[in-house]
């Protein structure tokens, strides 16, 4: 399990880097929550706990945008909404390589993140979105069961 900590606050990194290590959550703990105001206040050189940046471009999400800003504050990734989050985004941030997560409020924004390939998505309704992956996965287990049994009848009627 991943836990990402909506930072409210940033003036107590000494005592969330030391109970991450006694903790023992160093991987698979992030920081996110830290909007462009607020970029200057965290660095690397601040936490060791990594730490994901809220990423709003002016336009279409751009890899190499995401990626120098990551570089510049030795961010570990950025949060984009999922207005910013279309399949040719998520492809430039791969690309680049920059590792994301797509905030969504809603159901649908949740389908459509996945369905464009994000693989890490903030959500605001963890049981509704458990749900639409439970009946995801039961539909595609049926389609590929049928698609088996198509693939053995067709090979048994060669035969």
């Amino acid at each position: 399990i991943k836990l990402y900590l909506n930072i409210i606050q940033l003036s107590k990194m000494t005592q969330l880097n030391r109970l991450a290590t006694e903790y023992e959550l160093l991987d698979r703990l992030y920081l996110v929550g830290i909007d462009k105001n607020h970029y200057g206040l965290i660095t690397s050189d601040d936490t060791i706990v990594p730490f994901y940046l809220t990423y709003e471009p002016e336009n279409e999400c751009d890899g190499k945008e995401a990626y120098e800003l990551t570089n510049e504050y030795g961010a570990s990734g950025v949060v984009i909404s999922s207005a910013n989050a279309s399949a040719e985004s998520i492809d430039s941030l791969r690309d680049f390589s920059v590792p994301f997560c797509v905030q969504t409020d809603s159901d649908e924004e949740f389908c459509s993140a996945a369905l464009d390939g994000a693989e890490k998505i903030f959500v605001s309704d963890a049981q509704s979105a458990r749900g639409i992956l439970d009946r995801w996965i039961k539909a595609m287990q049926k389609r590929n069961a049928s698609s088996v049994e198509d693939y053995l009848n067709s090979f048994a009627a060669d035969t």
